[in-house]
């Protein structure tokens, strides 16, 4: 195994620790860690990611799903919406300078720290119709191709606040999470994207996420929230500042 590749793996079991353990995607951590840290190209740093969660993500849907915790039909009215979403990102990523892709990924992760300290919204009511949760379904899609995530950062709180139990919401949103990055990663691949890089990635989150979960059930979460949050915050305004936007 050489130095490159054992980088990817220990980058890809970070990702999944954290993702696991502070319920954030892993996009967050993968995306600017390759750019920054590692000077992958941007726009390639996001095929990578959603090429290393279309990996992981079948695993949590199991999971949740083997709970009781997978609505499919919020989660296939998402993966229609998330379909039309990554083809309005891959249309609008091919138009936006990276400087304007990276300002938005510093707004998400800015977005990712108040979620994780901010009390988590109450069910009140059952969830809308197919069309509103599909329309929440193209702005994660959108997101999702953009900016190399997920897109569960924003179903999740979207599907709570209208009304959707929480731990219904997380494993709904795992649906589309794996439809929009494999899609994403698809279309990447038949143009000539090099993903091979991402199954290292994938490997290590894969190995990680159950590690996080262990510790997420351990150590005081309330203190480790904020502590991560703060950091997610100081690396989203370095990001925003260093983008060139301004």
């Amino acid at each position: 195994m050489d130095l490159n590749t054992l980088v990817l793996l220990v980058l890809g079991l970070a990702a999944g620790v954290i993702s696991a353990l502070f319920g954030v995607g892993g996009g967050l951590i993968v995306v600017p860690a390759l750019h920054y840290l590692f000077g992958v190209d941007f726009r390639v740093a996001t095929v990578l990611s959603l090429a290393a969660i279309c990996l992981q993500s079948p695993f949590g849907v199991y999971q949740h799903a083997q709970r009781g915790a997978v609505s499919w039909r919020l989660g296939g009215w998402m993966a229609v919406g998330g379909a039309v979403g990554v083809a309005a990102g891959l249309w609008l990523q091919q138009r936006l300078s990276v400087a304007g892709l990276k300002l938005t990924m510093a707004v998400l992760m800015l977005f990712g720290a108040w979620r994780m300290v901010s009390a988590p919204p109450q069910p009140r009511v059952e969830a809308r119709s197919g069309a509103a949760v599909a329309a929440i379904g193209v702005v994660a899609g959108t997101a999702s191709r953009l900016l190399g995530i997920g897109g569960g950062l924003l179903t999740v709180p979207l599907l709570a606040l209208d009304g959707v139990p929480m731990h219904t919401a997380v494993g709904s949103s795992l649906v589309p999470v794996f439809t929009n990055s494999l899609l994403a990663a698809a279309v990447a691949t038949a143009g000539g994207a090099d993903v091979r890089p991402a199954l290292w990635i994938g490997a290590g989150a894969l190995a990680g996420s159950p590690l996080g979960v262990r510790l997420a059930h351990r150590l005081p979460a309330k203190q480790l929230k904020r502590a991560f949050a703060a950091g997610l915050t100081l690396a989203a305004l370095y990001i925003g500042a260093t983008s060139g936007a301004f």
